[in-house]
């Protein structure tokens, strides 16, 4: 081609897919669209955290929920923290007919007794009762005939006659049901008879039987005279 020429040598080509192809990109929507995925990835992750805050709250909630503390039942100088219908309280004696677990009320001896007098297997637990009674057996117990009576030892207990002729837990021979006592790792029981007394067993010319110790610390003293520590008085 001369360098003066108006003329292209260049020939167009009439057939349209041979023409070059030209994109037009809409920066306005491409933007618009880009929003909107903002959009949607916030909306996503508000959610997550929501979710998240949720299930920390409710946790939290769930570990630090108070202990819902056992009912207790005051009568007299003792306290029942199981079994409060099977106890009745009356002039210093606090009868048991069946499951419960008993403590003293305050801290210091009582000169209340406590009577435990069943017809049916239970268990009562001593969770820390000190008695000292003068005028009757601190703990007095009548069991029928091939019925079982387990007491149960938790924490410390003390039970000592100051009177004459009283065992400290009492239950004659003439009791032909079945006395055995267990212990929790920490139950510990001392039992101090009377003049006369077993430390657990009869009381004044009583014979002792169907006793029956399994675990826990038991440390039963007789009384003066004839008291055995754990048989007889």
């Amino acid at each position: 081609m001369d360098a003066g020429s108006s003329k292209s040598n260049i020939r167009r080509s009439k057939r349209p897919w041979m023409r070059p192809c030209i994109t037009i990109t809409n920066n306005k929507a491409r933007k618009n669209s880009m929003k909107g995925k903002e959009k949607g990835n916030d909306s996503i992750m508000n959610y997550i955290k929501k979710a998240v805050i949720i299930t920390l709250f409710t946790t939290l909630a769930v570990m630090i929920r108070p202990c819902t503390a056992k009912a207790e039942t005051v009568k007299g100088a003792f306290t029942i923290t199981e079994g409060d219908s099977n106890c009745s309280y009356d002039s210093n004696l606090l009868t048991i007919t069946g499951d419960c677990t008993v403590k003293n009320t305050t801290q210091g001896t009582t000169s209340d007794h406590i009577k435990i007098d069943i017809t049916n297997d239970c268990t009562v637990t001593l969770a820390g009762v000190n008695i000292e009674s003068s005028s009757a057996a601190p703990i007095l117990i009548n069991i029928a005939n091939d019925k079982t009576l387990t007491l149960k030892l938790s924490e410390k207990n003390t039970v000592k006659a100051t009177g004459d002729n009283y065992a400290g837990i009492e239950k004659d021979g003439d009791n032909s049901g079945s006395l055995i006592i267990t212990g929790e790792d920490n139950g510990e029981l001392k039992a101090t008879g009377g003049t006369k007394g077993a430390g657990i067993g009869g009381g004044k010319d009583e014979s002792g039987s169907n006793i029956t110790i399994i675990r826990g610390t038991v440390k039963a003293t007789g009384g003066s005279g004839s008291g055995a520590g754990i048989g007889g008085g």
